[in-house]
């Protein structure tokens, strides 16, 4: 069942709302990971601009969507890869813990040279080079 594009729409009262439905062969898990059932609301306070209403209404649907097909690969038993805000999450959250491990007693600089030759030494082997 195809469901209609959604539109950011000003109220009345001059924000922006919108609402989208939930699809059928997903509403169960949607509700219990995520409390709604039947549909999802977006909501952009009066007096928001336009363009940062889209950015946020934009941010929104994609999560949203990615909800839904999450929830659908895991019905099916898939993986999914990882957004880009989530991959940066990632790479920022094993940064702190890296970083951390190593803020009271760096070592020495020559170790550390030898790790990042390793390192390197390894990414060349293991990924493709684009040039």
């Amino acid at each position: 069942m195809a469901f209609p594009m959604v539109k950011l729409r000003r109220s009345k009262s001059g924000a922006f709302a919108v609402r989208k439905g939930i699809p059928e062969d997903v509403r169960d898990e949607y509700q219990r990971l995520y409390g709604q059932r039947w549909e999802v609301q977006f909501y952009s306070e009066a007096g928001r601009p336009l363009s940062d209403a889209k950015a946020r209404f934009n941010d929104w649907l994609a999560e949203h969507e990615g909800r839904i097909e999450a929830i659908r690969a895991g019905q099916k038993g898939e993986g999914q890869p990882p957004t880009q805000r989530q991959a940066h999450g990632l790479a920022g959250e094993w940064y702190l813990w890296f970083v951390g491990r190593h803020e009271e007693e760096p070592g020495d600089p020559m170790g550390w040279w030898w790790r990042q030759a390793g390192v390197e030494d390894d990414l060349e082997d293991l990924a493709p080079l684009f040039l």
